[in-house]
């Protein structure tokens, strides 16, 4: 090519196809980008959405249960928990949910994750920064929920609501025993029927306590009273091992077996022997009580 014509357009035109090739590739590759920009925000404002859909539903069940709570007592229901929360959802709650998304994205980012070799450890990640409580945490714009239990008096029997913490240091044994026992007694009732929506079934559950000498420390009329209502209310079966015998004790129940420990003749090993056990009310047998498997499982509330 000679230098009169190289400044020519025959010349610059196939660079100009080229560059005009490269641009119309540019703007494909940001149309690319800008759309997979948008469907990014759009799955993060629907993730929000439905973790706040969770939250306000923990929100509302975790209100219900103080109600759920009510137990009759002293001839009047009364409130055995109260959970304190907000009357209504804090109205920062989307934001603070969008920051929290936020601020797990960048998280993974600064930690150069990577996601598609470690799905497994993803969704643990996910399940412990949007936990349920976390979730009712964004909810109700705090971490600390106080929380009161009804304690029974000893005296006249009228009880009030007092905080967890006085609960466990302040009072006798016997009023911390009912007040943990009404709180164990709601919790699991409300445990059982959110799996039981969850699953679309209206079962009814019965539970079954097996307490190791409770007595010891509700042998009073009036702590046994309130046992008794609690265990009512909430559908719960008591199997007690005591070796108390007084009559406040056992003309609370229909079945009381009897066991004698035995130590047979010509030996030193000694063994444990059900004497006839007394009946007293409509009682009848169950044989899928008699033999009976158990399977242990920790739920957790949240």
């Amino acid at each position: 090519m000679t230098p009169e014509n190289a400044d020519s357009f025959e010349h610059t035109f196939p660079i100009y196809e080229r560059v005009n090739n490269c641009c119309k590739y540019l703007q494909d590759e940001l149309n690319l980008a800008k759309y997979n920009l948008e469907n990014i925000e759009n799955q993060k404002s629907i993730f929000i959405r439905q973790a706040l859909e969770q939250g306000k539903k923990i929100f509302s069940e975790v209100r219900d249960m103080s109600n759920l709570s009510r137990v009759k007592l002293d001839g009047k229901n009364r409130q055995t928990l109260f959970i304190d929360i907000p009357e209504k959802p804090d109205p920062e709650c989307e934001n603070a949910m969008r920051i929290a998304l936020q601020n797990f994205l960048i998280s993974l980012r600064e930690e150069n994750f990577d996601a598609v070799n470690n799905k497994q450890l993803l969704r643990k990640k996910i399940e412990k920064t949007f936990s349920n409580r976390e979730l009712l945490n964004i909810v109700i714009g705090k971490r600390h929920i106080p929380v009161k239990l009804y304690t029974v008096d000893a005296t006249n029997g009228i009880g009030s609501l007092r905080k967890w913490e006085d609960v466990i240091v302040q009072n006798s044994g016997a009023q911390m025993f009912i007040s943990a026992f009404a709180f164990i007694s709601t919790l699991i009732d409300y445990e059982r029927h959110r799996i039981s929506e969850s699953n679309g079934s209206n079962e009814t559950f019965s539970k079954v306590f097996i307490i190791d000498n409770p007595f010891g420390k509700t042998s009073s009329k009036t702590f046994l009273d309130a046992m008794i209502a609690v265990s009512k209310k909430f559908k719960c079966q008591l199997i007690c091992l005591s070796d108390l015998n007084q009559s406040s004790i056992t003309n609370q129940f229909n079945v009381i077996y009897q066991l004698a420990l035995k130590t047979p003749l010509y030996s030193n090993k000694s063994y444990l022997k059900i004497e006839k056990p007394i009946i007293s009310g409509d009682v009848s047998k169950n044989s899928r009580l008699e033999h009976i498997s158990m399977k242990t499982e920790q739920m957790t509330l949240f």
